[in-house]
């Protein structure tokens, strides 16, 4: 599939696609830098289109605080710490209504705290996601 439109920052490219192949060589989307060249057909409750992501290698910080932003139950815990993100070679498609996933993100989460614990820092965890035809989910 040829990319179509950068996302969050140039980290991926989304393009449209019609049954796994895409709409149109070369498409672009209506606005530079927009998301908006991503499309999907629903019908009857299925999905008959097809769309694909694929992330670039990438390693981000971020600071455990952000995940109270997303609301309950994360504003309640006001998390602390750091999250790595890494991610290699990730891509997901979606086709017919289903999903394959492929390459690797790591989510660590180091020096957690809560301000539901005394315990400081409760730890460090790591999330792996590993797509391949068996799709694995290993925390540590």
């Amino acid at each position: 599939m040829k990319p179509a439109a950068p996302v969050h920052g140039g980290l991926g490219r989304l393009a449209p696609a019609r049954r796994g192949r895409p709409a149109a060589p070369g498409a672009r989307p209506a606005a530079p830098g927009a998301a908006s060249g991503l499309k999907g057909w629903a019908w009857a409750g299925g999905l008959i289109g097809g769309a694909r992501v694929d992330l670039a290698d990438s390693r981000t910080q971020w600071p455990a605080q952000v995940l109270a932003g997303l609301g309950t139950p994360w504003n309640t815990l006001q998390p602390e710490g750091r999250l790595d993100i890494s991610s290699r070679a990730l891509s997901a498609e979606w086709n017919a209504g289903r999903m394959t996933l492929a390459g690797d993100a790591v989510l660590e989460a180091r020096d957690v705290s809560s301000r539901l614990s005394t315990l400081r820092p409760m730890g460090s965890y790591r999330l792996r996601l590993q797509g391949g035809s068996a799709v694995g989910l290993t925390l540590d």
